[in-house]
């Protein structure tokens, strides 16, 4: 039978004494003598992965840098990879320090043109809601709505937009319309984002939030 490397069942001891005091596992954060053994086991010894394992174990949520670390992302190979630019699944292969297979570049690469053919519909529908509320083009409007890669402009910035192409200011109607309309699509277009992440996360073997710092 495999030993239990020595850092692996100091941690895992350490959580079962806390544990046992505790009472209850269930949806309980680590206490922090149990949590700073983990941290300094996936830092110092290298078994990022036994941490998340035994977080998990015990019940407890696995802390978003312990998780990363097990996928081998690391602060500076995350902001590499969001300075890249270019295919997502090259990013992430760089996020990860670590080269993803032909099946994983693939997957990603269906996952993504399937999320930009998803957003489309809600793109869409959001300009031709502000084309009824301003009477301004549906050309001229995704240029004020959108800025590169289909990202949405900031309200302050498409407002003056908006306004400076009619010449007036909104009315404090239709200024309404307009926020109504853009947090439907933000709310919408967020959800979309994230099960976009989740799925491309599983792919890559990456956490979520990690793809979502890649994704606009």
């Amino acid at each position: 039978m495999d030993r239990i490397p020595r850092g692996v069942g100091l941690v895992a001891l350490t959580i079962a004494l806390h544990v046992a005091a505790a009472g209850s596992l269930a949806a309980r954060q680590p206490a922090p003598g149990p949590m700073r053994a983990l941290q300094k086991l996936a830092e110092k010894q290298g078994h990022p992965g036994a941490a998340v394992q035994d977080l998990q174990n015990f019940g407890f949520a696995v802390p978003p840098d312990v998780e990363a670390a097990a996928a081998g992302v690391t602060e500076e190979s995350l902001k590499k990879a969001v300075e890249q630019g270019g295919p997502l699944a090259s990013r992430l292969a760089t996020a990860r320090a670590k080269p993803l297979s032909s099946d994983q570049t693939r997957r990603i690469g269906d996952a993504e043109r399937q999320y930009a053919r998803d957003r489309d519909p809600l793109e869409k529908k959001y300009v031709q809601d502000v084309v009824q509320i301003t009477g301004l083009s549906e050309g001229r409007l995704r240029k004020i709505l959108f800025r590169n890669q289909g990202t949405p402009t900031s309200w302050k910035k498409a407002i003056a937009e908006i306004e400076k192409s009619l010449g007036r200011q909104l009315s404090a109607g239709d200024a309404s319309r307009f926020a109504s309309s853009r947090e439907d699509f933000l709310s919408a277009r967020e959800s979309q984002r994230k099960a976009y992440a989740r799925q491309v996360g599983k792919i890559a073997g990456v956490p979520q939030w990690v793809v979502l710092e890649l994704v606009p």
